[in-house]
């Protein structure tokens, strides 16, 4: 009966010790970034468009130490997701958000805004009709970038059609340590 009730303790405090571990806590925050399209021309009759989705994460630091980051990288794939016509291409994967080196005290936390995003390449014309954009903002414009954020109905069509086939991960490397520590993104572009 002895040696069990010192299991017992034993087993006890080993559960405390496990529960009590430090560790990094990472949260999606909702945020004021709008999801905007980039077009660059790229011929007269056809186009690219990049779709830019905004995050925002924020690390939150309960080690025992002062964390020195240095580098946050986004993986992003897409889930087999057809627009239609449009076809859905992978932007980056591996896409460094920050590499500043920021140093997060104890229990303090750190909050990271960023866009990713995917190219669709199709024909400006049918891309027209989809998004109701002006000739004059669809002439070819020497592959430079330019922003057009997104009208309701623009929003409204493409969280019915990509809704659940954008995943990303977001890998978190610190000064001194081998590991990167990840979050898993919701499974869709808008939040």
């Amino acid at each position: 009966m002895k040696k069990f009730k010192i299991k017992l303790v034993y087993s006890f405090f080993l559960f405390c010790l496990v529960s009590c571990k430090s560790q990094i806590i990472l949260e999606e925050q909702p945020n004021e970034l709008q999801s905007k399209i980039l077009y660059r021309g790229e011929h007269k009759d056809s186009c690219q468009f990049f779709i830019m989705f905004p995050k925002s994460i924020k690390i939150i630091n309960e080690t025992s130490e002062e964390l020195k980051l240095t580098n946050v990288y986004l993986n992003t794939f897409k889930t087999g997701m057809n627009l239609k016509d449009y076809k859905l291409l992978e932007f980056q994967s591996g896409k460094l958000v920050s590499s500043k080196k920021r140093n997060i005290p104890i229990g303090e936390e750190l909050k990271i805004d960023f866009y990713y995003g995917y190219f669709i390449k199709e024909h400006k014309k049918s891309f027209e009709k989809l998004f109701n954009l002006s000739e004059d903002f669809l002439t070819y414009k020497n592959s430079k970038l330019y922003d057009l954020s997104f009208n309701e109905g623009d929003e409204k069509y493409l969280k019915e059609k990509i809704n659940d086939s954008i995943i990303g991960k977001i890998f978190l490397q610190f000064t001194d340590k081998k590991e990167f520590i990840y979050k898993e993104l919701k499974p869709t572009p808008f939040d």
